[in-house]
């Protein structure tokens, strides 16, 4: 009868002592080691958080980087809203230098009309004043001339609204000021002088004959047509007082004297 043999003594994990058997590697507690994926190939290695500072040369290198970052991102916006600013003052100059070429070409028209009527006024009352004192003298109808177009101020009110104004040289933002203030009086006293213009045309509107005007009629209405001149008057002076600020709006060609109403020769 065979003999059988001894029970061998009993083998723990870390002996390997098993035939064949390749022994198991040690199981390392820290995660931070490299390691292998199921596929054999090497992970990128885990590393713990950053320790906060603990020298006060860490400290400082730590404030110096927040300062740094921050007066990157200040930098960086202002210099966007420079570049922004920037191109709102060029729109708003390239706007105010075509509504101020529009303005120029409208003042010289108004100033060519208000001295028509200056002069038509001034001789239609030296004709009336014979009509009054001799009926013979036949009084014409009254047809002022005066033919004006408003001052615009679209790219002047864009300006103030969106603060172009603000970014332009003090001396600069003066004379777009004193050019527009001037610009609205003219636009008053032009307007004006046209309503008494048409106050006093106003006996005639009805169709009413010259020729039948009774005495209180004619004195009416030279009343009326004087105030107009004189309202016309007062919108030349206005006018030469927007060129003597604003000497681009002048006439080059022909000087003005703005209280006769006439040029001066």
């Amino acid at each position: 009868m065979a003999e059988i043999p001894p029970i061998p003594a009993e083998v723990s994990v870390g002996d390997g002592a098993q035939a064949g058997a390749e022994p198991l590697p040690a199981i390392e507690s820290t995660a931070c080691d490299a390691a292998v994926d199921q596929e054999g190939g090497p992970m990128l290695d885990v590393h713990d958080a950053h320790h906060a500072a603990s020298t006060w040369k860490d400290f400082f290198i730590h404030i110096a980087t927040i300062v740094l970052g921050l007066m990157i991102a200040v930098g960086l916006e202002q210099t966007v809203e420079y570049v922004h600013e920037r191109r709102a003052l060029t729109q708003a100059r390239r706007e105010l230098s075509e509504e101020k070429r529009a303005n120029i070409e409208g003042f010289h028209q108004s100033v060519a009309s208000f001295r028509a009527s200056s002069a038509y006024l001034k001789d239609y009352l030296a004709t009336l004043r014979r009509a009054m004192k001799d009926p013979a003298v036949a009084v014409p109808a009254l047809h002022v001339p005066i033919d004006f177009v408003y001052s615009q101020y679209t790219a002047w009110g864009t300006a103030q609204r969106e603060g172009a104004l603000t970014l332009m040289p003090s001396r600069e933002q003066s004379a777009n000021d004193r050019m527009y203030v001037g610009l609205h009086t003219v636009d008053d006293a032009e307007d004006r002088a046209y309503h008494s213009a048409l106050h006093a045309e106003a006996v005639f509107q009805g169709g009413e004959d010259p020729r039948d005007l009774t005495p209180e009629q004619k004195q009416d209405l030279y009343r009326d047509a004087s105030l107009a001149l004189s309202d016309v008057r007062n919108a030349v002076v206005v006018q030469g007082v927007t060129v003597h600020f604003s000497p681009e709006f002048g006439d080059e060609q022909q000087s003005f004297n703005p209280v006769a109403g006439e040029a001066a020769p």
